[in-house]
This record gives structure tokens, sequence and C-alpha cells, in this order.
């Protein structure tokens, strides 16, 4: 009896510390993938960063969206989101994201988006997509892109 005892109390404390190195072993990883973006600031829809061009890929099975985007401001952006709302007559019946990164003052960088729910072949005359510019990480210290 003696015995089982011991072996169930050695088992509660291999099962502790082992839930104790998991949850150290996530904190570490959490904090070793997330970089500090103290010199970085998030905007809804910035001034200054424009889509450019944009048309169907129609080589594509799902509705994708290649383009480019400007980037007019005089500020490095690290990213730059984008969406693309696709309606029926003026129904909104689908939104896909992208983004695009690392984007200098006054340079053009190319997109694609896909949306995985609608069909890239055949669609009806009434299905038509906006692309727009969402948000983005503005760099705002001249230390680079991490």
């Amino acid at each position: 009896m003696r015995k089982i005892f011991g072996q169930m109390l050695m088992s509660l404390v291999m099962g502790i510390c082992f839930v104790i190195g998991i949850a150290v072993a996530i904190f570490l990883i959490e904090g070793s993938l997330v970089p500090p973006y103290d010199d970085h600031t998030w905007i809804n829809e910035p001034e200054g960063v424009t889509v450019v061009d944009h048309r169907p890929d129609s080589a594509a099975p799902d509705l994708t969206i290649i383009g480019a985007i400007r980037n007019e401001s005089a500020h490095l952006w690290d990213t730059i989101n984008l969406e693309v709302n696709v309606f029926a007559g003026e129904a909104l019946v689908n939104s896909c994201n992208g983004s695009v990164q690392e984007i200098p003052p006054g340079s053009d960088r190319s997109f694609r988006i896909r949306c995985l729910q609608v069909s890239g072949q055949n669609l009806p005359d009434n299905v038509h997509y906006r692309v727009h510019v969402r948000s983005g990480f503005r760099v705002e210290q001249e230390t680079g892109i991490r």
C-alpha cells in the first residue's frame, strides 16, 4: 500500500512538473515570436497609401485580385493591410484580406488577394469587387523594419 501511494505521489509531482515545463515553453516561444513594435504606429485607413492598379486573375479558380499599391507618404510602412469586398449588385457577399510588407516612401508594391469562397470564372455580370487600403503599421523611427 505504501508503495502505491509513493508511486501516485511521484506521478503527481511529475505531472505538475510537466505542466509547468509546458507553460514556461509557451511563455518563452510567444515572447520570442512577437517582436516589440515600440517604433510602429497602427493607422486605420492610412493617408498617402493608395491602390493604383488592380484586376482579377482570370487563370485562378477562385476570385483572385492582383494589383499594386503606392506609398505617396513620407513614411516607411512595415505592413499595409488591404481588403477586397465582393458585391452581388449592391449586396456585400464576401470580404477578403491581404497584406503587403515593407513599403518605403515613393515606392510601389504588388499584391495578390485570393477570395476562397468566390469562383473566379463565369461570374454573373452583377458581381463586382472593390479594393481598399484598410490599415497599416507605420514606422516612426529610422531603425528599419524588423
